[in-house]
């Protein structure tokens, strides 16, 4: 198995290069099991070049978990892998095509996620004051259109 660093290239300067500014952290689901880091490196490497990748692992057994993070140079190559992937191909072994998204941790639409800790806050606060403010109207579809992502009535 291939070290991370033995893929660093070097710059002239001596200066380690870092992928661009913009670059996108992408999760990929569905990969096989017998799938290590240089086969999907061969894979991503069709679409730009690939600065890391991350296959996650059980933390008990070591054993592939079925999914990992990729993060290319280029913000470019992670949108053309995604188009090219995502839900469309299929790998050898497998029932569901390859699921390939930003990160959660990345940004994808601009706007701020609020965490499960902000939201049960938010929804504490909502709660607290809507005796207060008679106009306040809390509905499970106006909270979940807020968040997005959870539902804060099992954050609380």
């Amino acid at each position: 198995m291939h070290r991370r660093s033995s893929y660093v290239s070097i710059m002239n300067n001596n200066s380690v290069e870092q992928p661009d500014p913009d670059n996108i952290k992408m999760f990929v689901g569905q990969v096989p099991h017998d799938m290590d880091e240089n086969d999907l490196r061969k894979l991503f490497e069709e679409f730009g070049r690939v600065h890391q990748i991350n296959i996650l692992r059980d933390k008990i057994t070591g054993s592939h978990r079925g999914c990992c993070f990729v993060t290319f140079y280029t913000r470019k190559a992670a949108l053309d892998a995604q188009n090219a992937l995502h839900n469309v191909k299929t790998f050898s072994g497998m029932r569901h095509p390859i699921q390939m998204k930003p990160a959660d941790s990345e940004n994808r639409s601009g706007e701020y996620k609020f965490n499960e800790f902000e939201c049960a806050l938010f929804c504490s606060f909502l709660f607290e004051y809507k005796s207060v403010y008679k106009r306040i109207v809390l509905t499970s579809t106006i909270v979940s259109l807020i968040f997005d992502q959870l539902d804060p009535f099992t954050a609380i």
